[in-house]
């Protein structure tokens, strides 16, 4: 929130209070300043949204709200977007490595697992397992912390009637656009189409993640790795490009325009 929304807090919050007080009490002037500063990184519509849960809650509704009671219910809030848990995302990831299966997954869980990769292919899955949930924890943490919305694309599998029966679902479930549910064009195709990717900046954590790949792929003799787990892997470093490159061009088409 800025200054300029103080007005509005205050309207909300002495509502909320005379509602669950039954007219009895209105914070005074401090109070809502001190309440207001201790909102303050969420946004009014956000704020609005967590007050409205409290009036709402069968249990924390009975009394007037203190700010940890808002807080709670913001974090609630953010927690409720759709992103996996860390066990349904580690067997999300899993099913991942079979080359054939195609799997919708957000940016967290690819990144994750690129973290975990070099464990399990050393034969430690219990490892890698609780590298990935770490991992996975804490990014998930960090979106939601800056209000990001889950981003879920597809890695793509080679077998074609998995892959149009998984982007079908994905579609039906609304995490992916119907556009996007059309199958894309073999992976290695799709990376020689991008140009140089070098051009191109890669977000921090999902180079991070191809980057730990890349070092697991090249650990391996070439009669290891099967050239459709390495089209996966060219197929996740082609849609971190392409994404980075849509964004910069409108990004450049937003500056042109104004």
């Amino acid at each position: 929130m800025h200054s300029n929304d103080l007005n509005a807090f205050g309207e909300i919050l002495d509502a909320v209070c005379s509602l669950l007080s039954r007219g009895a009490y209105q914070p005074n002037p401090t109070n809502t300043a001190l309440f207001f500063r201790s909102l303050a990184r969420h946004s009014l519509a956000e704020v609005r949204a967590a007050f409205d849960a409290h009036v709402a809650d069968h249990q924390r509704g009975r009394f007037v709200p203190v700010p940890a009671d808002i807080l709670a219910q913001l974090d609630g809030i953010a927690a409720d977007d759709g992103r996996l848990g860390s066990e349904e995302a580690w067997a999300l990831a899993m099913r991942s490595t079979d080359e054939g299966e195609t799997v919708v997954w957000t940016e967290e869980i690819a990144t994750a697992l690129g973290i975990c990769l070099p464990i399990l292919s050393a034969g430690d899955e219990v490892g890698a397992r609780m590298a990935f949930k770490e991992a996975y924890a804490r990014l998930v943490d960090v979106s939601r912390n800056e209000r990001k919305p889950p981003r879920w694309s597809p890695s793509l599998g080679h077998d074609q009637e998995r892959r149009q029966k998984a982007l079908a679902a994905a579609a039906a479930a609304g995490l992916l656009a119907r556009s996007d549910a059309i199958p894309l064009p073999a992976p290695r195709e799709s990376v020689r189409l991008l140009g140089n990717a070098a051009d191109y900046e890669i977000p921090a954590e999902a180079r991070a993640g191809l980057l730990a790949l890349r070092d697991w792929l090249t650990a391996k003799t070439t009669e290891e790795i099967s050239p459709d787990f390495s089209a996966k892997v060219e197929t996740m470093l082609a849609k971190s490009v392409v994404t980075t490159q849509v964004e910069q061009f409108l990004e450049r088409d937003s500056g042109l325009t104004h």
